[in-house]
């Protein structure tokens, strides 16, 4: 015979499951739109679930947190990959007229438009380059705004369970919070 309860863990570790999915999805989805509200929306109706989701916004900010990592280590990568490339083709550039590409916080140089155009290659690189940067920008944000809504829930629910200790007389000192 099953226990009941094994049953509605196991029914809340699939819901969980599902809802952490369908936040990676959402995620994937708002990086190739280059546009956060989907995720925004779907947050916003975590946040607004009684009881809030605690364990789920945590477990969706540590993946958004990896996710930014592997796209800052893309972007490194990808400065690298054009700092080669422009040293393979110095040849074809003017000694001035340089422009500044910040990616990870390291100055790349590049020809302005007024100069001859660089090769196919160099181009698509920077087009790589801009995109890692959109992409990191948009998950800092979203990765801010979860941690921001999950120790705001936090901090609100450890309150809610000390004034529950407190009205059941565990310990009138612990009503003192700030």
């Amino acid at each position: 015979m099953t226990d009941p309860l094994d049953d509605s863990f196991g029914a809340l570790s699939a819901e969980f499951q599902l809802l952490r999915f369908e936040a990676i999805e959402t995620l994937e989805y708002c990086l190739t739109k280059g546009d956060s509200t989907a995720f925004l929306e779907f947050l916003e109706s975590q946040v607004l679930s009684s009881p809030p989701r605690l364990e789920l916004l945590r477990n969706i900010a540590d993946e958004l947190h990896l996710r930014l990592l592997r796209l800052r280590e893309q972007q490194l990568d990808m400065g690298e990959q054009i700092s080669a490339a422009l040293s393979d083709h110095s040849s074809d550039l003017p000694p001035q007229g340089f422009s500044a590409l910040e990616t990870a916080g390291q100055a790349l140089l590049f020809p302005t438009e007024e100069f001859p155009p660089l090769s196919k290659a160099i181009r698509s690189l920077l087009d790589v380059a801009h995109q890692l940067a959109a992409d990191i920008q948009i998950a800092e944000d979203l990765y801010q705004t979860v941690m921001d809504w999950w120790m705001a829930l936090s901090i609100s629910a450890s309150r809610d369970l000390i004034g529950i200790y407190t009205l059941a007389g565990v310990s009138g000192d612990t009503a003192r919070v700030h």
